[in-house]
């Protein structure tokens, strides 16, 4: 039975048909409950003192997706004297695309 068949067997149309989506109902919360998670939120702040707050801002260095061994300069210098050896560029463009490989490579090593 195809669409057209099928819309006159039921004896609806498409303006017959709600499409208006359902929404669940939540349960609301009583006032208690919302009491009760107030002072909660109020305890995760983040750091308040100049020293908690020196500290949690270098978290991403340590822990994240920037988080490095630390290694020397000349290191890092040698390492993208090989790179340029390696790909040899041709120009300013080349050149600036052979650093930010080195850059890439280097950061994931």
């Amino acid at each position: 039975m195809d669409y057209l068949n099928q819309q006159s067997a039921t004896g609806l149309t498409d303006s017959d048909v709600d499409r208006t989506p359902i929404k669940p109902k939540w349960p609301k919360l009583q006032k208690e409950g919302k009491r009760l998670k107030r002072p909660l939120s109020k305890l995760s702040g983040g750091p308040n003192t100049p020293e908690g707050k020196s500290k949690s801002s270098q978290n991403s260095i340590k822990h994240g997706g920037y988080a490095m061994v630390p290694r020397s300069r000349e290191e890092f210098f040698g390492f993208e004297q090989q790179v340029h050896g390696c790909l040899n560029p041709i120009g300013a463009v080349e050149t600036q695309l052979v650093a930010s490989i080195a850059f890439t490579l280097w950061k994931k090593n």
